[in-house]
C-alpha cells in the first residue's frame, strides 16, 4: 500500500507541474509580430495560431485584412500584412475572431466548428451542440 501511495503521489506532482499558467484549457494564442519598414508587418507565427484556433488561415486572414483595411498575403508560415500595424491592435482582432468565430456562446467553450448548412455558415458546438449563423 505504501508503494501505491508513493506512484499516486508521483503522478500528482507531475501533473500539477504540467499545467497552464491560467488553468484554463483554452488560452488565446498570441500573435509575434515584426514591422518590416514603412509599409510592411509580419505575423511569423499565423499557421500556428491558426492551427491552434482550428480556423482556415484564408478565412483569418480575411478578417484580419477587412478588420486593418489593407491586402495580405500568406506566406508558408507568415501572414504578410502590407500596411504598418502595431502588434496590439493585431493582438485585439485577434481576440474579437476567437470570441466571434471560435467560443460558443452557450457554453464558452472553443469545440466548435464551422460548417454549412443550407447556404448558410453555421458555428456548431461540438460540445453541446449548440448552433448559431456566423457572417
Amino acid at each position: 500500500m505504501e508503494n501505491y501511495d508513493k506512484m499516486l503521489e508521483n503522478i500528482y506532482s507531475k501533473l500539477q507541474s504540467s499545467k497552464s499558467t491560467s488553468g484554463e484549457r483554452f488560452e488565446i494564442p498570441q500573435f509575434e509580430v515584426l514591422i518590416e519598414g514603412k509599409n510592411k508587418t509580419i505575423i511569423k507565427n499565423f499557421r500556428k495560431v491558426c492551427d491552434t484556433i482550428r480556423r482556415d488561415p484564408v478565412m483569418l486572414s480575411k478578417n484580419i485584412s477587412k478588420e486593418v483595411g489593407a491586402p495580405v498575403d500568406i506566406d508558408n508560415e507568415r501572414l504578410i500584412i502590407h500596411r504598418k500595424v502595431f502588434p496590439i491592435v493585431l493582438q485585439k482582432k485577434l481576440d474579437f475572431f476567437v470570441n466571434e468565430f471560435v467560443i460558443c456562446k452557450q457554453c464558452g467553450k472553443p469545440d466548435t466548428n464551422i460548417a454549412t448548412v443550407e447556404r448558410t455558415k453555421m458555428l456548431v458546438c461540438e460540445s453541446c451542440g449548440a448552433r448559431r449563423p456566423v457572417r
